[in-house]
C-alpha cells in the first residue's frame, strides 16, 4: 500500500439491527505515469484483498479516469484470481475542479457515488 493513501472506517452508530458498515480507502492522485500507475495498482491489489467496500478516487479531467481505474481493478483482480476477496469494489468520485464539475453527468454515470471535497 501505498504511503500516501488512507483509510476511514465509516460507521453508522444507529442502534439498529441493520447498521451499515463500510470501509473507505481515498487512493491519491498520480500522474499518469509508470511509476504512478504502479503505485495505484499495489493499492488495487491492496483493496482487493481485504474487506474495502468504496475507494475514493480523485477525478481531475473526466469520467474516463473512472473507467480506466475499473479497468484497473478488473485487470489486478483477475491477476490474483481467489485471492481477491472483494471484487465489486464500488468508486466513489472525489471531484476536484472545475473540469471534474463540468463532466457531472458523465461521471455520474460512470461512478457509484460522488464527493465534493469544501475549500
Amino acid at each position: 500500500m501505498s504511503a500516501k493513501s488512507q483509510s476511514h472506517d465509516i460507521t453508522d452508530d444507529s442502534n439498529e439491527p441493520n447498521s451499515s458498515q463500510f470501509e473507505v480507502k481515498e487512493l491519491p492522485h498520480e500522474d499518469s505515469n509508470d511509476e504512478g500507475e504502479d503505485f495505484e495498482r499495489e493499492d488495487v491489489r491492496f483493496i482487493l484483498q481485504n474487506d474495502i467496500d468504496f475507494v475514493i478516487h480523485s477525478i481531475y479531467n473526466n469520467h474516463h479516469e473512472i473507467l480506466d481505474f475499473r479497468s484497473i481493478i478488473k485487470e489486478e483482480a483477475a491477476a490474483l484470481g481467489p485471492l481477491a476477496i472483494n471484487k465489486d469494489v464500488r468508486i466513489m468520485a472525489k471531484l476536484e475542479n472545475e473540469d471534474a464539475i463540468n463532466d457531472l453527468n458523465k461521471i455520474l454515470e460512470v461512478s457509484d457515488a460522488i464527493m465534493v471535497p469544501r475549500g
